[in-house]
Order: C-alpha cells, then sequence, then structure tokens
C-alpha cells in the first residue's frame, strides 16, 4: 500500500465480513481486513471560456465570473446540455425581437414626424437591456435635421 499524500481523498474502512458461526466446535479468529475507498472530488461545474483556456480557477459567476471581471472581459460559458442550449436560443430569440420592436418605433417615428421636429429633437425610444448591454444607450437617439435622402435645399424649395 502506497502512501498518499492527501489523505483526504483516500480513507480506511474496515471491510465486512461474514458473523462466525457461534455453533461449530473451533472458534474462528476474525481477521480485520481493510478496503480503501476512493472520493471523488468536488470540482466546479463548469469554467467560463476564457478561465478553461487559460487553464485557471474559475469563480463561476454565471453573469460575469472574478477573472473576466478584472480583465474587463466578456465571459461567457459553453453549453453542453441540450436544455440549456434550447433555453439560450429562446433568450437570444426574445433578445432580438425586442431589438427589431425598438427598430420598428424608430423607423415609425421617423417615418411620423415632420422634417422640423426631426431636426430639433432627440427620438425617444424604449431602452431595452439589450440597446443597453450592446451600445450603451442612454434612451434617445439624435437624427440629422432633414429626413433621409433631402437634402436643405429641398426642403426650403
Amino acid at each position: 500500500m502506497s502512501m498518499d499524500p492527501n489523505p483526504r481523498k483516500r480513507r480506511r474502512f474496515p471491510a465486512l465480513t461474514p458473523a462466525p458461526d457461534l455453533g461449530s466446535d473451533q472458534p474462528e479468529r476474525l481477521q480485520r481486513t481493510y478496503v480503501e475507498i476512493k472520493y471523488k472530488r468536488h470540482r466546479a461545474a463548469k469554467a467560463c471560456n476564457a478561465c478553461r483556456q487559460a487553464k485557471v480557477k474559475c469563480s463561476e459567476d454565471r453573469l460575469e465570473c472574478q477573472r473576466c471581471q478584472a480583465k474587463g472581459q466578456v465571459c461567457q460559458y459553453a453549453i453542453e446540455d441540450p436544455g440549456d442550449q434550447r433555453k439560450a436560443l429562446q433568450q437570444e430569440l426574445k433578445s432580438l425581437h425586442i431589438e427589431n420592436s425598438n427598430y420598428k418605433e424608430l423607423i415609425e417615428y421617423m417615418r411620423t414626424a415632420s422634417p422640423l421636429t426631426l431636426g430639433e429633437r432627440s427620438i425617444p425610444f424604449k431602452a431595452g437591456r439589450l440597446w443597453k448591454k450592446r451600445w450603451h444607450s442612454f434612451g434617445t437617439i439624435a437624427l440629422p435635421r432633414y429626413p433621409l435622402g433631402q437634402e436643405a435645399r429641398d426642403i426650403h424649395s
């Protein structure tokens, strides 16, 4: 038997032996034998892609792990479970629907607003999570003074 440097991984327990037959003439000598039981190490379930690539320990904070947060990187996790992949695709679809509706609102506002209104004011829109996350928008978009495709001389003539 070799000496294991980490005694927590392996423990020795007495093996179960059958009970002696008490009715026999010769008393049996009980021998104690030991069996080693290996314990599995409890590991983190999944590291983010950046920590996995660097082969370092990941804090596994699902929004953004500590290492990615410190380095200012985007923290992404690989999806292995088909159920998780389906959920991720549904979330992405929902985000795209929100983004699409934001664009539709913006186009409708630009189409219906007068040229003077477009030149003087910013257009309000719903600042969904996707807008804030990708472009750090504050909820308004400044528009050109004149409608798209028209120049200043076309409007005044």
